[in-house]
């Protein structure tokens, strides 16, 4: 048994857009043997169901109730439900991207807002930083100050460490000296000794002799003459012998004399050489904690330099990004006012800059002539230390070589600095380089975007050739249909006329008289029906002609409107976009000529002030000239970076420029272009209709005269179609060139967007780790001052220990001074009762009594120097401990300074933007307003597609095809409704336009405005008749 698939094909294609409704498998060729009855049952219900449809329509045709065209205006009712759910489709999905741009816009505002309060941030950390880096210029020019003043100390200490050295050495060899003369006199001393006991036995002997002799002389006086003689040699001897022993005693005395200031002198040394010894270790440690401090300040200076450079370099970039937001909102006057207002804070910053840099200069050409002062000093110590001595020579070239080794730090420390300069480049570089591969990363992403946008061209294009086969399904349906509408109807002709003849068979047996009667009638009434039907084709053929005439000629005009309107408005738009191009390029030049003209006196000042400086440097001495090169690279390199910026800003601000004026020229574009839909839109309506009433007049055609007129329908409709799918194309393209446009400027703003986030949390973690490093540094100082203090107290309790070391030491001399003072009056004491003739020991207490006194008073020099030592030290330390008193009080009243600025700088700037968003607030509420509605909408509409989803499944599930025909019916029947609906909403709207479109004219009319409203006549719909021309 053959399948007969046609019937279910068709029945398949009707039932394809309705919901619901499933579709018979065409696909398998071969059923089982068991699934045959099925088949055979349900080809029985089909046709069935179509002769009962047959049935029904004739039964309707007779009653006059259904006409032919209502299957046309069905099939053409679908057509337009199809297009209309299209159109809804894309409105829907035209209202989601509204809403996406919508949260789009509202999320930019907030991070616009966001990002305006981190530039306040931003600027106040600027005037924060500007501020520590003028108190850091300070504290390194008093930290220069200090350094050459110590370096000065240090060379004083150095050539008193050398004097004092020479000092020490001449009375090391001096004790030895003097140890070994000690030596010599206590062996002289011995000797004396002995011999002194030697004379007083020899005295005692000679006295024993002379009372012997005087016996003698007493008993022979004759022998006077000899003993006179005797004792005259006798006295010579005892006067040599008293001479002998006042040389001896004066010898003594003097040795022990030697003795004692070998040893006052040996403790002095001592004590003097343990004060040096503390005064060294102490200033080793003041140098180190000098060197840790520069240290310390020159990575801070680095930091803050670093840090600087960030910041300027976000802030250039976030002033960069609400410059063009902010001119994209404001007008072309005001955009000027910002560019008048941004060119005079650069050339106030530069002026700034170069003040800055000429403030450095002059630093370091005092610094230079410090510098050379101290080595000129020294240079004068050393000659007057090589004409002191020749043993200080060794201690004066260590010191030189100190001296040499500080230039070698010197010049290390320079090294180190060109190599962080070096450092700075290669992150630059590297940053270069990052920001070059992000602009790779966008460029893929916009091929990526393109070649996304050039996909969904393509899809689009694959939907059209599908509805294109979908409209060629239906129309070989239709034809089918009027076959098959054909073949029933000569079908049923064919059993009436039998029908017919049956009856006249049976009428002529009965009523001979009457078929007569009946025939006549017959005759007379297709005689009449004949007629009828000639004057009916010939009215149809003549009112076809004079409405494919009118039809076609108002066509015809009605392009011909289209397209002159059209090539006007675009002659009008050219000529305005070509005025506004040499606009911009006349504001092009200038800009360039006053930014040129500005970039060479900036350059002239520039050379001046290099050949002043020139002058000063060919001035200076020949020694530092190694050290002045570096400086006038240095100096060099920071003009070409000046150059470079000044260059790079000028580029930037006429990039920002020429994108505000891009903006403003595709925001004048959108609208145009906007505008151009709408017109189109109007026209496509307008055609729409035209075409339905010419379709429907020619449709009417079809059915009384047959296949020429379907074929001039077809060739008629598919003009129409190329025509309206010309305008579509040309439409959807300029909407994917507007899509990619947008969809590039987002990718843009998105990377921007995200660029400026990075860099503003890089910029606030840095500002962070600077506060938690201030703050370090203010516990440091703290603990510096601490320690201080302690050192300052142990040093004044060392201080006060040594006084009273001293004033034991000072004791002890005075107990020896009195114990030699009475071992001397002893001595003077057993001398007067040997001989009191002697008379020289008067004179040697004397001397005594003038070496105590003299003694006493370099012992009271000695105090008074080191009295007014410890006074220094005691006036230093409260020096110092004023300096960190001021130094906290400076910091706090810059603190409190700060905060309250802060706090002022947020207020104000608080306030201005509750002022800037003033204006603003009502078009946010109503846009808050208007996406809320949307949202409504959008969540009525599902809940109404799913209902309908819902009813549809269950109404056309597990049904029978005649329930099925009647729930399509019924939906039929809604649709044909709800067209009617749309079309008289859609003719409300046209009316509301055009009143809008009156009331905008009269007010520009009114306003002055410089685009004047035109009127294009348009022809009537109907055309008029020939009478009433």
């Amino acid at each position: 048994m053959s399948f007969p698939r046609a019937r279910i094909r068709r029945f398949n294609e009707l039932s394809d857009k309705t919901p619901g409704v499933g579709s018979y498998n065409l696909v398998g060729d071969q059923h089982g043997q068991f699934k045959e009855l099925d088949r055979i049952k349900s080809l029985n219900k089909l046709d069935q169901s179509c002769k009962d449809l047959r049935d029904k329509g004739y039964m309707a045709l007779a009653k006059g109730e259904l006409p032919r065209h209502v299957e046309e205006l069905h099939q053409r009712l679908k057509a337009a439900e199809e297009k209309a759910i299209d159109l809804e489709i894309l409105k829907l999905g035209a209202d989601k991207g509204r809403d996406m741009l919508q949260a789009e816009c509202s999320s930019l505002q907030c991070e616009i807002k966001k990002l305006e309060g981190h530039i306040k941030e931003l600027e106040v950390e600027k005037k924060g930083l500007v501020e520590q880096k003028q108190q850091l210029e300070k504290e390194n020019i008093r930290n220069v100050k200090e350094k050459d003043k110590i370096v000065r100390e240090q060379a004083a200490l150095s050539s008193k460490l050398g004097l004092v050295c020479s000092d020490l050495t001449n009375a090391k060899e001096e004790l030895l000296k003097s140890q070994t003369e000690v030596g010599v006199l206590k062996a002289s001393k011995e000797k004396l000794e002995a011999e002194l006991f030697k004379i007083e036995a020899d005295w005692s002997e000679r006295l024993k002799q002379i009372d012997v002799l005087k016996a003698q002389l007493e008993t022979s006086l004759a022998s006077i003459g000899q003993e006179k003689d005797q004792s005259s040699n006798l006295e010579r001897e005892l006067g040599n012998l008293k001479q002998e022993l006042e040389v001896m005693v004066q010898e003594k005395l003097q040795t022990s004399k030697d003795l004692q200031q070998a040893e006052l002198s040996q403790q002095v040394c001592k004590n003097d050489l343990s004060e040096l010894q503390d005064k060294m270790s102490r200033l080793l440690e003041s140098n180190q904690t000098i060197q840790e401090n520069i240290k310390h300040l020159e990575s801070n200076k680095k930091e803050l330099i670093d840090q600087r450079d960030g910041l300027l370099e976000s802030i250039e970039y976030l002033n960069k990004t609400l410059s063009e937001l902010e001119e994209r909102i404001a007008f072309a006057d005001e955009a000027k006012r910002v560019c008048a207002s941004e060119a005079e804070v650069s050339t106030s910053d530069y002026k700034d800059l170069y003040e800055e840099k000429t403030i450095q200069i002059d630093n370091l050409t005092r610094q230079i002539k410090e510098f050379e002062e101290c080595v000129e000093e020294l240079k004068a110590k050393v000659a007057h230390l090589e004409s002191v001595n020749l043993l200080q020579e060794e201690q004066l070239v260590s010191v030189m070589k100190e001296i040499v080794g500080k230039k070698e730090n010197l010049s290390t420390i320079v090294k180190n600095h060109k190599a962080l300069e070096q450092q700075l480049q290669t992150e630059l570089h590297l940053k270069t380089e990052r920001i070059e591969f992000l602009e790779s990363k966008i460029k893929v992403l916009e091929t990526a975007i393109a070649e996304k946008s050039d996909k969904l061209s393509t899809a689009e294009k694959e939907h059209e050739t599908k509805i294109k086969e979908m409209q060629e399904n239906i129309q070989q349906a239709q034809t089918e249909f009027t076959k098959s509408l054909n073949l029933c109807y000569m079908e049923k002709l064919a059993a009436l006329e039998a029908d017919k003849l049956a009856f006249e068979n049976n009428l002529k047996q009965s009523f001979e008289e009457k078929v007569v009667q009946l025939e006549t009638e017959k005759f007379k009434f297709k005689l009449e029906q004949e007629d009828k039907l000639k004057e009916a084709i010939d009215c149809i053929e003549r009112e076809k002609t004079e409405t494919a005439a009118k039809q076609q000629f108002n066509y015809g005009e009605r392009l011909k409107v289209v397209e002159e309107e059209k090539q006007n408005f675009i002659d009008r738009q050219e000529k305005i976009f070509e005025t506004k191009l040499m606009q911009l390029e006349a504001d092009k030049a200038n800009r360039e000529k006053e930014l040129e003209q500005e970039y060479f006196k900036k350059v002239q000042s520039l050379e001046r002030a290099t050949a002043e400086l020139n002058i000063k440097q060919q001035e200076m001495s020949t020694e530092n000239k190694k050290f002045l090169e570096t400086e006038k690279e240095q100096i060099h390199n920071a003009q070409q970076e000046l150059l470079n910026s000044e260059l790079a800003l000028r580029k930037a601000q006429q990039a920002q420029w020429y994108e505000d004026r891009k903006t403003l020229l595709e925001a004048e574009k959108r609208q145009l272009v906007a505008e151009l839909e709408l017109k189109y839109q109007e026209k496509e309506n307008l055609l729409q209709r035209s075409n339905e009433a010419f379709l429907q007049n020619q449709k009417k055609v079809h059915d009384e005269l047959g296949v020429k007129l379907a074929e001039e329908k077809q060739q008629f409709e598919s003009a129409v179609e190329q025509s309206y799918k010309k305008n579509l194309q040309v439409l959807e393209e300029e909407k994917a060139a507007l899509l990619k446009s947008l969809q590039a400027e987002f990718s843009k703003k998105i990377v921007e967007l995200e660029d400026s986030k990075a860099l503003l949390n890089q910029s606030v973690a840095d500002f962070e780790n600077r506060i938690s490093s201030l703050e370090k540094e203010k516990l440091g100082l703290v603990e510096k001052r601490k320690s201080d203090r302690a050192k300052a107290l142990v040093e004044l309790q060392k201080l006060d220990q040594e006084n009273r070391d001293k004033a034991d030491r000072l004791k002890g001399l005075e107990e020896k001074c009195t114990l030699l003072s009475h071992e001397n009056e002893k001595i003077f004491a057993c001398v007067q009762s040997k001989d009191k003739d002697l008379e020289s020991g008067h004179i040697l207490i004397v001397s005594i009594h003038i070496s105590l006194f003299s003694l006493k008073r370099e012992f009271a020099r000695y105090k008074e120097v080191k009295e007014e030592e410890l006074l220094d030290l005691v006036e230093a330390a409260e020096k110092n401990k004023d300096c960190l008193h001021n130094i906290i009080s400076e910091m706090s009243d810059k603190i409190q300074s700060m905060e309250e600025e802060m706090t002022q700088f947020w207020k104000e700037k608080f306030e201005d933007l509750e002022k800037k968003l003033a204006p603003f607030k009502e078009t946010l509420d109503a846009f808050e307003l208007e996406r809320k509605l949307l949202q409504d909408r959008d969540k009525y509409t599902c809940e109404q597609i799913d209902k309908l989803t819902k009813e549809a499944i269950k109404n056309m599930g597990h049904q029978n095809h005649r329930q099925r025909v009647k729930y399509v019916d019924n939906l039929k029947q809604e649709n044909i409704t709800l067209h009617k609906k749309l079309r008289d909403t859609q003719e409300e709207l046209h009316r509301q336009n055009v009143l809008v479109k009156k009331y905008k004219e009269n007010l520009e009319k009114l306003e002055g405005s410089k685009d004047h409203s035109f009127k294009t006549p348009l022809k009537p719909r109907i055309p008029l008749k020939e009478g009433n021309r």
